[in-house]
């Protein structure tokens, strides 16, 4: 299975319950913690004890295992862009660069994003251009009346290219829509 499927599935299933898949992976979690708390209990208080204690071992043990994994994608990354963008020191990379980074964006793909932005829009490389340019093709769009009952709905192209507060907007006609595509 695919990670965009397990997260599809994942969304139907906060969807179900009302959350969001954040908020439904932690209750998941924490059901679970209590589930194995209860079961630890039925234990004399030595060896409920001592397995609570393997148990927090075994958690430590992925944290730092997760830590590692993320340090050396944050060096693949950074060879990455290296690689891709010789001579470019980070204090010359714009904080719009940053900013997608932070939102999820591999450092590479923003840079040049701005690069091309930059090249575009007549030197200023500001993500609010994208914003400005769709903003005034959705002005232009064509009205849905809302009288007709039926949800808009969007292709699995002009999701792709929506930003996060859109999507995040748009949800329920997203996952509506997603029963109409081919996968």
């Amino acid at each position: 299975m695919t990670e965009k499927k397990a997260y599809a599935l994942l969304e139907e299933l906060a969807f179900e319950d009302g959350v969001s898949p954040e908020e439904y992976l932690e209750r998941q979690l924490e059901a679970a913690k209590a589930k194995k708390s209860e079961r630890f209990s039925a234990y004399p208080k030595e060896v409920s004890d001592e397995l609570m204690a393997a148990e927090n071992l075994k958690a430590e043990s992925r944290a730092k295992t997760k830590k590692e994994k993320e340090k050396a994608a944050l060096r693949q990354e950074i060879a990455g862009f290296v690689k891709a963008f010789p001579g470019v020191n980070p204090e010359d990379i714009p904080k719009e660069v940053w900013d997608e980074v932070a939102r999820g964006i591999s450092l590479p793909h923003a840079y040049a994003l701005f690069l091309t932005l930059s090249a575009t829009a007549g030197g200023d490389g500001d993500f609010t251009g994208a914003d400005a340019t769709n903003a005034e093709n959705d002005r232009r769009a064509a009205v849905i009346s809302a009288s007709s009952g039926e949800i808009p709905a969007f292709t699995r192209e002009e999701v792709e290219k929506m930003t996060p507060d859109k999507v995040k907007g748009n949800y329920k006609k997203i996952l509506s829509s997603m029963k109409k595509w081919k996968f």
